[in-house]
């Protein structure tokens, strides 16, 4: 009997132990809570406040909705590419471009001399650049650079479109029938692969770092619209480029929660 009552006092003791350890770490997370709310209270009210003066949250690409919009995004790629364009830089931005194109391929392609063979940096007025340029079978290239030697520069700008059957095929075929120098440059958020289904196999590990190039928005377009930024003169294209490095930053991140999602169903 000595011993029951021994082992009743001890599971008592260790159930009131349990029961106080729960209301100290409730009171803890209570008092967590409190505190995060009040903070919270005070950022949402100095928000408010600044951005009376400030608009943070203000993307005129979200506006739009043209976050996603690849059309969009490669005719304001264009627009800026263009001497002549209504930013008023004249050749800042070209060559901020090819600078960047310059040394990422120089840095992934040691051997590639395509580049510096067919561009030269002190004759800008002699680019032109258009959007869609459409091919012998009706295919769009999203951007289209081109030099007064001939040389082209040709875009496929990806967003979140997946691709299309044959498609950077296709645009192969149709710059090789052109007889001219030439780069075709796939455009990713992540610098990722063309599908098989958009450039076999077989002709992927041919082309390349050769003919093909890889670039992504995060590692390429971003940075050389922050060199925009330092370099641009007028105050309403800065909070533009701006508001496109935001707006692609946002297409980034939700590439990067997509994929982190397609690797756990896998």
């Amino acid at each position: 009997m000595l011993e029951t009552n021994r082992l009743e006092a001890f599971f008592k003791a260790l159930s009131d132990q349990a029961r106080a350890a729960q209301v100290r770490e409730r009171h803890a997370l209570d008092a967590f809570f409190s505190h995060y709310q009040y903070r919270k209270n005070i950022w949402a009210k100095y928000k408010r406040e600044t951005d009376y003066v400030i608009a943070s949250d203000f993307n005129v690409f979200s506006v739009l909705s043209r976050t996603h919009d690849e059309n969009a995004i490669s005719a304001t790629i264009a627009e800026l590419l263009r001497p002549s364009g209504a930013h008023g830089q004249q050749e800042t931005f070209l060559r901020l471009f090819l600078e960047h194109l310059r040394h990422y391929v120089d840095k992934a392609h040691p051997d590639h001399d395509l580049l510096h063979a067919n561009l030269s940096l002190d004759a800008f007025d002699k680019f032109h650049v258009k959007t869609e340029h459409v091919t012998d079978m009706g295919r769009r290239i999203d951007l289209w650079i081109e030099t007064d030697t001939k040389f082209i520069i040709a875009i496929e700008n990806k967003i979140f479109a997946q691709d299309q059957q044959n498609q950077l095929h296709d645009y192969w075929r149709y710059l090789e029938t052109l007889k001219r120098d030439f780069i075709l440059i796939y455009l990713t958020l992540d610098g990722k692969d063309p599908s098989e289904e958009s450039l076999p196999n077989d002709l992927a590990q041919e082309v390349i770092g050769n003919r093909v190039i890889l670039l992504s928005h995060a590692e390429f377009v971003v940075p050389w619209l922050q060199d925009c930024v330092t370099e641009c003169k007028a105050m309403r294209v800065r909070f533009f480029l701006e508001d496109l490095i935001g707006s692609l930053g946002q297409s980034i991140l939700t590439r990067e929660t997509l994929n982190g999602h397609d690797a756990v169903s896998c």
